[in-house]
């Protein structure tokens, strides 16, 4: 049985941390022998979701940077036969390191965002001379679509044979699980304006999300008949209420914060919107789908379009701009009609991406 050491950052309530805690869930154990080290937990929002039969290790430490001792110590007490790692800053910090690590550890590594995009937002220009040069040094990188890996070959001369594009998974018993336990419609609306158009909006409350595009698309919109649930913590939160009630509408815009059963929500609205300036492969938006919940959202670069290229009863808008997506949501509105999206999430299927990544990390097993 080959020995596995997943490593991630922290268990907040990130995408890219959902996504890791499904992989481990079903990940077949006879096959594999698993380990999950995070970096620090003391962000306990996703802890629930950590398998019991899997060995958990919390490294205790405020940062990654913070951490690599402990990392170094763990690799080469346990010596797993793959180290996989997920989220940028933590991909990097374990390539570099890998010269100090034991012989014969095959590295994967799951890319969890646009890493242009990405330094463009930080503007350091610096850590794109680094992921050029230690990224290559991944025996593989997981791109969730398919503009992620080509933004890896292109942008940072990544060999295209050390990238697989493995699309997130959607856990539909899951998720269909937590709808039944969730509160029902009208305790989720209960005290909201009554509304014949129940909109939702999903992720952290960052620029990079464009909920400020939203907010001003809401009020270009002269037909009030709507309100906007906003789910999601983040440091633009004080920013973006009073942003509502700039363009007049802070009656229509209801921020709930961070939700433990975010599905409930998707199952109860009738569209979510998504008005992001750039997504890997959004996890809102195949969530949204599998709750039979129609999504309209900008062109966000990345991997949008992907998912939703000719789904019908989604929109897209022309652009990311408020006055686009103003345009897409009144369209929406004027043609809506019942959806099934059954269709469209079966290649999302959990069974069928976490067998792309057992055979990928079998793969780098066996790959001498």
């Amino acid at each position: 049985m080959k020995r596995v050491l997943f490593l991630i950052p922290n268990l907040n309530s990130g995408g890219s941390q959902g996504v890791f805690l499904t992989i481990l869930r079903h990940i077949d154990r006879s096959k594999f022998q698993i380990m999950l080290a995070v970096v620090n937990s003391d962000t306990k929002a996703l802890q629930h979701l950590v398998p019991n039969d899997i060995e958990f290790v919390d490294l205790k430490s405020y940062r990654v940077r913070h951490g690599l001792g402990k990392i170094i110590a763990l690799i080469w007490k346990w010596r797993p036969d793959t180290v996989f790692s997920t989220l940028s800053h933590l991909n990097l910090a374990i390539v570099a390191l890998k010269p100090i690590l034991p012989l014969n550890i095959k590295y994967i590594a799951r890319e969890s965002t646009i890493l242009s995009q990405l330094i463009k937002k930080k503007n350091q220009p610096y850590l794109h001379w680094a992921y050029k040069i230690f990224y290559r040094n991944f025996n593989l990188i997981i791109c969730q679509s398919i503009f992620m890996q080509k933004d890896l070959i292109s942008k940072f001369k990544i060999p295209k044979k050390n990238t697989l594009v493995i699309n997130n998974p959607i856990d539909l018993d899951y998720i269909n699980t937590k709808v039944r336990r969730g509160p029902s419609k009208n305790q989720l609306l209960k005290g909201k304006r009554s509304s014949s158009t129940n909109f939702l909006a999903v992720g952290r409350l960052s620029a990079v999300k464009g909920f400020d595009i939203l907010i001003e698309a809401l009020s270009i919109i002269k037909n009030r008949d709507f309100c906007l649930t906003i789910i999601g913590d983040g440091e633009l939160k004080s920013e973006l209420k009073e942003l509502s009630f700039k363009f007049g509408i802070s009656d229509l815009v209801f921020f709930e914060g961070f939700q433990p059963n975010p599905y409930a929500w998707y199952k109860n609205v009738d569209a979510l919107i998504l008005s992001s300036h750039y997504e890997g492969f959004p996890n809102v938006v195949l969530e949204s789908l599998a709750c039979n919940t129609p999504v309209i959202s900008t062109p966000a670069i990345g991997g949008v379009s992907e998912i939703l290229s000719n789904v019908k009863g989604c929109l897209m808008a022309n652009e990311v701009s408020a006055v686009s997506l103003a345009d897409a949501i009144i369209e929406w509105l004027s043609t809506r009609k019942e959806n099934d999206f059954q269709t469209t999430l079966d290649q999302y299927q959990v069974s069928k991406i976490i067998g792309q990544y057992e055979d990928a990390i079998k793969h780098n097993l066996n790959d001498d």
